[in-house]
């Protein structure tokens, strides 16, 4: 069966195209990549990338193409309804309709089967008028209870769907920041107001479909710009995946979070092929989910990429055909995966010229895989990078050698006013998994 992604061309776009078109040889199958944009030079430079602007454009190509599974990845693709349009036509599809990825769209939605399944979750509160949401902050605030500030929908914005302030001054600014965006960009969304919980924060990514599901290995991602854990919220700089599978607690999260969400898409009808992510955080009182997202993150999605065993062209076909799903994964291995960024990340406002012979420095490096995500070409044909620009990955069995090789390797490239986050998952030593993770 022939597969392809229709996708926006980030690297998770790149990273599982590569992959899936490797896994597919065996099988006599062609992966295609219809990207909505030319965002990535690197990437639309790529055998069976093709450029379709409107999805009329990419209906049409598929039936050119013999495509039997479309596969999507991007979450506001999946929000609008995206896959929708394919399964209308008869295709296979592995990813949520909209009705489905109202689980990541609304944050109130996923909060309300939180409650109905008794999922523990930090408790919330939601508003429709801003002054009402600076009311309650006002009166419930204080140094021992604090908040987090939410939009109910999806923003394109990392740094202002979710804040997490510091003070009562912070959080009444937080308020104004996110009511002036919702109403500048004309978007109808409630304010949730949310318990801050303290703690280790995890993702924990779900391949299912309507009969089975399977775990994959928990991933730590970082989100703040800069190292030590400062700076704006972004969409992702870097992130560790960690196979160490016996893990307590991931039986601990299965039995009293993702089995019972299951169960409840099941039940309601929710479920689907495709990828469930669950945001953890460990707190005091036991493992807490945070929120649902209906696709892998990036650069999540790529750390784990590099630890899945099992034929990725085989798991998402018996994903999209409801078959029992099963998977192998690199045992005791660390994936590390970085995102080398201009420095006004993440509100870029110019771009950096990249030179025409790093596509040949790039390829030579073993256990190093680099991946372009905003590159393109300016008028003057030179090759220009803006925002998160390269993603570069490996794996190792420690944490240490990882982040050695990938140090090692971007210095080589001697590329300026690029940056990347050096700390990246370096509480992620033995030690630290055996005391806090309990490991049976």
């Amino acid at each position: 069966m022939n597969v392809v992604i229709y996708g926006v061309g980030d690297a998770r776009d790149y990273s599982t195209f590569l992959r899936l078109r490797n896994d597919a040889i065996s099988y006599r199958a062609k992966v295609y990549l219809f990207l909505s944009n030319r965002s990535n030079y690197w990437l639309m430079n790529e055998e069976n990338v093709h450029y379709c602007p409107k999805v009329e454009i990419a209906l049409k190509l598929s039936i050119e193409k013999e495509i039997k599974v479309v596969l999507i990845l991007n979450p506001q693709m999946l929000i609008s309804g995206a896959i929708d349009i394919f399964s209308s036509y008869g295709y296979l599809v592995f990813g949520p309709s909209a009705t489905e990825a109202k689980l990541e769209g609304s944050k109130e939605f996923g909060k309300k089967i939180m409650k109905e399944t008794k999922i523990p979750t930090p408790h919330s509160v939601s508003f429709n008028c801003p002054q009402m949401a600076l009311n309650f902050l006002t009166e419930n605030w204080s140094s021992e209870t604090k908040f987090v500030i939410k939009s109910d929908k999806m923003l394109d914005d990392a740094n202002v769907r979710s804040q997490v302030p510091d003070n009562l001054n912070d959080a009444r600014a937080c308020v104004s920041k996110l009511s002036e965006y919702l109403y500048e960009n004309c978007i109808d969304s409630s304010i949730l107001i949310e318990e801050h919980c303290s703690g280790a924060e995890f993702s924990i990514h779900v391949v299912l479909n309507h009969n089975s599901y399977v775990i994959l290995p928990p991933t730590r991602d970082y989100k703040r710009r800069y190292s030590g854990g400062i700076g704006p919220n972004t969409h992702g700089m870097a992130a560790i995946s960690f196979s160490r599978r016996d893990l307590k607690l991931l039986d601990e999260i299965n039995n009293s979070i993702i089995r019972p969400t299951f169960n409840y898409l099941v039940k309601n009808k929710y479920s689907y092929p495709g990828i469930l992510y669950f945001g953890v955080m460990i707190t005091s009182s036991g493992p807490k989910l945070i929120e649902y997202n209906v696709r892998p993150g990036n650069p999540e999605w790529i750390s784990l990429l590099n630890i899945i065993e099992s034929n990725l062209y085989t798991l998402i076909c018996d994903a999209a055909n409801n078959q029992q799903l099963s998977i192998c994964i690199l045992e005791n291995t660390v994936s590390l995966s970085v995102f080398l960024t201009t420095d006004d990340y993440p509100h870029p406002e110019n771009y950096l010229l990249i030179p025409d012979s790093l596509r040949t420095r790039v390829n030579s490096p073993k256990n190093i895989q680099v991946l372009s995500e905003n590159l393109s070409l300016n008028d003057k044909n030179q090759l220009i990078g803006k925002d998160r620009v390269f993603n570069i990955s490996t794996i190792s069995d420690d944490y240490i050698s990882a982040m050695q090789s990938i140090t090692d390797f971007i210095e080589s490239l001697a590329l300026n006013n690029l940056s990347f986050r050096s700390d990246a998952g370096k509480e992620f030593t033995k030690g630290y998994l055996d005391n806090f993770m309990a490991v049976k």
